[in-house]
């Protein structure tokens, strides 16, 4: 009878986030799903990957879908270069695994949402062991050749900068036809719309859009939902939904919850 009590909490506060629309508090979480074995059954739904622990502040906040560390790293590297230690100190990120912090910072690497801030000597890269976002890269870039003008132009050398060529960003404008196709069919927080329709409506070849979805995802500009067993479904059904190439598939896109 106890297990069936527990049981049926444990269902009951997996059913309390799958209808909210944001993360829940403990204290709201408790509420609703009433103070009775309640500490019990959310540490069995924890334990079995069906909710979610958030890191907040002030307060424990559970969802439904995993917090991934990708947003607030950016956050944090697109105000100044950080080393992976002088991450791992700042909220959030300090209750993070070392390897999982070093693999989030990898793949932003990867994607080129973050760059590795090198020195030089004798005309050579020395490796840095700061990271930052090409933006703060190319401010660091701005200064040191402002720097550079300065003191040569007092020595009475006068730089000659070359005219640098337009480049089109493909993967920016990809990522804003995908945004276009979402707020075009559902322009409110933490509301989940089928994957298909968005890729549909923005036009792209499969491998753009899914490229484009995932840079979004792990900046936070959006969340995606995960398909319980892909498998389970056609191969052509499959193909529809987005997949990360390491075996995850998503079924669905919302805007990420900003409260």
């Amino acid at each position: 009878m106890a297990n069936l009590q527990l049981e049926h909490q444990v269902q009951e506060i997996v059913a309390i986030l799958a209808r909210s629309e944001k993360p829940v508090t403990m204290v709201a979480l408790r509420k609703s799903a009433g103070s009775k074995g309640f500490d019990e059954a959310l540490k069995q739904a924890i334990d079995e990957r069906s909710i979610y622990e958030h890191p907040k502040a002030r307060s424990r906040v559970f969802w439904r879908e995993p917090w991934r560390p990708e947003p607030r790293i950016v956050e944090l590297c697109g105000k100044k270069p950080l080393s992976l230690s002088e991450m791992h100190k700042q909220a959030q990120i300090k209750t993070l695994p070392k390897k999982q912090l070093d693999d989030a910072v990898r793949g932003l690497m990867a994607e080129g949402s973050l760059a590795q801030v090198h020195a030089f000597s004798r005309n050579r890269p020395k490796k840095g062991t700061r990271f930052a976002t090409p933006a703060v890269c190319r401010q660091i870039l701005q200064r040191t050749i402002q720097e550079l003008t300065d003191y040569y132009s007092g020595v009475g050398v006068k730089a000659e900068v070359a005219p640098q060529p337009t480049v089109k960003a493909s993967d920016d404008s990809d990522e804003e036809r995908v945004t276009a196709s979402l707020r075009a069919i559902e322009a409110r927080e933490a509301v989940a719309v089928v994957i298909a329709d968005v890729w549909s409506k923005s036009g792209l070849p499969k491998d753009r859009f899914d490229r484009a979805a995932l840079g979004l995802y792990r900046r936070g500009v959006v969340v995606l939902h995960r398909h319980d067993d892909p498998f389970l479904v056609s191969e052509e059904q499959r193909n529809e939904l987005l997949t990360d190439g390491e075996g995850r598939y998503y079924v669905g896109i919302s805007w990420t919850y900003s409260g």
